[in-house]
C-alpha cells in the first residue's frame, strides 16, 4: 500500500498495481489452513499490512472466535502509535511485528521518502514491546546521504530502545 521509498526495489514489484485480499478473506484462508495443517501459526508476507486491514482483521478474528499466533510487516504509521491497538493486536494473535526503520535520523528518513515520524516510530515500537508484541527492525547503514550524525542517531536510538526491540537485521545501502 505504500511504494514510495526511495531507496526499495520492493516497491518496484507493485507499480503495475496489486490485490488485497479482504480481512474477512484473510482470516478464512488462516481458518482453511489451519484445519488443512493442524497449524494456529502464521507468517503474512506482504511487505506491509496497512493499519485499516490490520484493524478489520483484529474485529473479524475476533468475531470468529480464532486462536491464531501471527507475524506480519508493518510500516510505521500513526493509527498503531496507541497502547490500545497494540493490546488489541496482541489479543488477535500478533506475536511479532518486523517494521523498516532504516534509519532513526528524521532527515535521511525523510530524504528517503520513508514518510514516517521517528518519534512516532519510537513511541509504537514501546506500546507494541509492552503488549507483549516481539519487535523485529530493519536497519540500513551506508545510504550516500548518510552523515556521522545520522549513524550516531541510530546508535542512540537503538541504546534508548533496547529493552523493547528484539532482533535487527542491519544491512548495507546498495544501488539496485
Amino acid at each position: 500500500y505504500y511504494d514510495k521509498c526511495d531507496f526499495c526495489a520492493i516497491s518496484r514489484s507493485f507499480r503495475h498495481g496489486y490485490r488485497e485480499m479482504s480481512a474477512k478473506q484473510i482470516v478464512n484462508q488462516m481458518s482453511e489452513l489451519a484445519r488443512k495443517h493442524g497449524s494456529q501459526t502464521f507468517k503474512d508476507v506482504s511487505e506491509a499490512l496497512s493499519p485499516r486491514l490490520l484493524s478489520e482483521m483484529h474485529r473479524v478474528i475476533e468475531q470468529q472466535s480464532n486462536d491464531f499466533e501471527w507475524e506480519a510487516y508493518l510500516r510505521f504509521e500513526t493509527p498503531f502509535n496507541n497502547a490500545e491497538t497494540a493490546r488489541q493486536l496482541r489479543q488477535s494473535g500478533l506475536r511479532v511485528a518486523y517494521l523498516g526503520l532504516e534509519t532513526a535520523s528524521q532527515r535521511l528518513s525523510d530524504d528517503m521518502a520513508k514518510k514516517i515520524d521517528v518519534n512516532v516510530a519510537e513511541t509504537t515500537i514501546r506500546h507494541f514491546a509492552d503488549a507483549g508484541i516481539w519487535i523485529h527492525l530493519f536497519l540500513m547503514s551506508g545510504h550516500p546521504n548518510e552523515t556521522e550524525s545520522d549513524h550516531q542517531e541510530t546508535l542512540q536510538f537503538l541504546r534508548r530502545n533496547s529493552r523493547y526491540v528484539h532482533s535487527i537485521q542491519a544491512g548495507g545501502f546498495q544501488m539496485e
